[in-house]
């Protein structure tokens, strides 16, 4: 094997942990360094990242910041660190939202956003040219990571 890629964000910190033993066989990997992936697979995190550098993202609160939620506000709770939609709920009373908040541990607790998703993976060179950009639009997505229209009311603060 010349090169690994992982597939899915869940998947770099077990080759993060195998990377001494895959390079001494020869095996290359385009990983990014590990506060990158940190901050990636936490959706917490990477919300403070995109409003640092200003760009706009669904309001993100950790549940103990429930009660600023405006009640009938339009939610989305999901798992703090999970990934293709899995255990994403839609709630739109905010005593909905605190009761997964009580009962599901290590979720976030999001505006929810309309419209068509857009997303793309970009791979770096190890130059740091943007070697690869893959872009796709979704017109019917279970996720709740919805751009377009909504995300012009986005946040850009925390």
């Amino acid at each position: 094997m010349d090169a690994l890629v992982a597939g899915i964000e869940n998947g770099i910190p077990p080759l993060m942990d195998m990377l001494p033993q895959l390079e001494a066989d020869g095996v290359r990997l385009g990983l990014p360094d590990a506060e990158s992936v940190r901050s990636c697979i936490d959706k917490a995190a990477f919300h403070q990242v995109l409003t640092e550098h200003g760009i706009a993202t669904p309001r993100t609160r950790r549940p103990e910041a429930i009660d600023q939620v405006p009640d009938g506000a339009e939610l989305v709770i999901r798992p703090r660190r999970g990934h293709g939609a899995q255990n994403v709920h839609f709630i739109d009373r905010r005593e909905h939202a605190r009761a997964l908040c009580e009962l599901v541990p290590d979720l976030v607790v999001q505006e929810r956003l309309h419209g068509r998703e857009f997303t793309a993976d970009c791979l770096v060179d190890r130059a740091g040219r943007a070697s690869v950009i893959l872009r796709r639009w979704f017109s019917t997505v279970a996720s709740p990571r919805r751009c377009g229209r909504g995300l012009r009311s986005a946040s850009t603060s925390p």
